[in-house]
């Protein structure tokens, strides 16, 4: 790679970095040397970044795309805990323990992740301003990893299903006058706990009622639905 274009690359990098916040407390000087380390990689829809039970030496930052952290239960099925989006940290926790990856990261759409080097990765551990972020998001991801289990624990499938379905509106703007969600019954049942069978026959069930509508493979649920009285923020 010539010098202008390696140059171009890792300024396109540390303008990622520069946005995770995670990296707040890295002065520019540190940003460039970083990303003058890193490399970019690309990946397409359903393709593994890594597996549960690899070694953790690297860590990463989303470019751009959704990253689904996976378990699989013991019948093989799996469920989606956690989708990461653009500039992301993926996987410096567990560079900091030494332990395997806890879950497989397969992305959800095509993706560009920049890939810092176990070199690297391990130097960003000796920061003060890295460890004392990565003390505070180990904490939230704690409480998220708590409320996930309560959920799925507590609150039976139509609740679980519910909640996900309405979380997708932006709760900044109160209820959408109409929200469309395209992810497949696949997708869905993963980020529910539930078999895709039980999520189609709910689903199917609020359609018959009236709750939502279904249209080109999309799931439609109007400002008026009932999963909004039932389910949703209260809007008083």
């Amino acid at each position: 790679m010539s010098s202008a274009r390696s140059e171009i690359r890792s300024d396109l990098i540390r303008r990622v970095l520069k946005r995770v916040p995670l990296f707040a407390g890295l002065g520019a000087g540190e940003l460039a040397a970083l990303a003058r380390q890193c490399d970019l990689r690309a990946y397409e829809k359903a393709q593994m970044v890594y597996a549960e039970g690899e070694a953790a030496r690297s860590a990463y930052v989303i470019m751009y795309g959704q990253i689904d952290s996976i378990w699989y239960d013991k019948t093989g099925r799996e469920v989606i805990f956690e989708t990461r989006t653009r500039y992301d940290l993926l996987g410096l926790h567990e560079v900091a323990d030494g332990r395997g990856r806890p879950a497989t990261s397969v992305c959800a759409s095509r993706a560009a992740l920049v890939h810092i080097p176990p070199g690297a990765s391990r130097r960003l551990l000796d920061h003060p301003g890295v460890q004392a972020a990565l003390a505070r998001n180990a904490r939230d991801e704690l409480r998220n990893l708590r409320d996930s289990y309560r959920r799925a624990v507590l609150f039976d499938l139509e609740t679980r299903l519910a909640h996900y379905l309405l979380a997708q509106a932006d709760p900044g703007r109160g209820r959408p006058h109409q929200l469309r969600i395209e992810e497949n019954q696949l997708r869905i049942a993963a980020k529910v706990q539930a078999s895709r069978t039980r999520v189609n026959t709910t689903i199917r069930k609020w359609r018959e009622s009236g709750d939502i509508a279904v249209k080109d493979g999309a799931i439609l649920l109007e400002r008026t639905s009932r999963l909004w009285d039932r389910f949703g923020p209260d809007q008083s």
